[in-house]
C-alpha cells in the first residue's frame, strides 16, 4: 500500500510541475507581448523626441497597422496609466518611464525564466524515478 501511496504522490508532484511549467511558459508569452509593445512605444517616443511641430510620421494603432499623423506639440504626449485613466506628459517623462518599465519586464522575465529552468529540472529529476516505480509496480501486478 506505502508504494501505491508513493506513486500517487509522485504523479501529483510532476502533474504539479507540469501545470507550474505550462503557467510560466504563458507568463513569458504575456511578457513577451508586452515587451514588443514597449519597444514599439520606445521607438516612436525616440522619433517624436526633438521633433518639430507639424512633423509627419506613422502613429502605430496596433500590430504592424499604422496611421499618418501630424504633431501638433512633440514635447507633449498622453499616456495610459491603467483602469482607463490617461495623464500628459512630457516627452523625456515619458521615454523615461517606458525605459524604466522595459526594465522591469526584463528583470521579471529573467526571474520567470530561471523559475522555468529550476521547475524542468525538477520535472526531470521526478521522470527516472516515476518510471521505476511504474516498472516495479507492473512487475508486481
Amino acid at each position: 500500500m506505502t508504494d501505491n501511496k508513493n506513486l500517487q504522490e509522485t504523479i501529483e508532484n510532476y502533474n504539479m510541475k507540469k501545470a507550474q511549467i505550462e503557467n510560466l511558459a504563458r507568463e513569458m508569452e504575456a511578457l513577451a507581448n508586452t515587451q514588443a509593445s514597449l519597444d514599439v512605444s520606445k521607438e516612436a517616443l525616440e522619433e517624436l523626441d526633438g521633433a518639430e511641430k507639424g512633423k509627419e510620421m506613422l502613429v502605430p494603432v496596433g500590430v504592424n497597422t499604422f496611421v499618418k499623423a501630424v504633431i501638433e506639440d512633440p514635447s507633449k504626449v498622453i499616456r495610459g496609466i491603467g483602469a482607463g485613466l490617461f495623464k500628459d506628459s512630457d516627452i523625456k517623462e515619458a521615454l523615461k518611464e517606458t525605459e524604466e518599465a522595459a526594465k522591469n519586464f526584463e528583470n521579471i522575465k529573467n526571474n520567470i525564466e530561471t523559475e522555468f529552468k529550476k521547475t524542468a529540472k525538477e520535472m526531470e529529476k521526478l521522470e527516472p524515478e516515476l518510471e521505476k516505480m511504474m516498472a516495479e509496480r507492473k512487475t508486481k501486478d
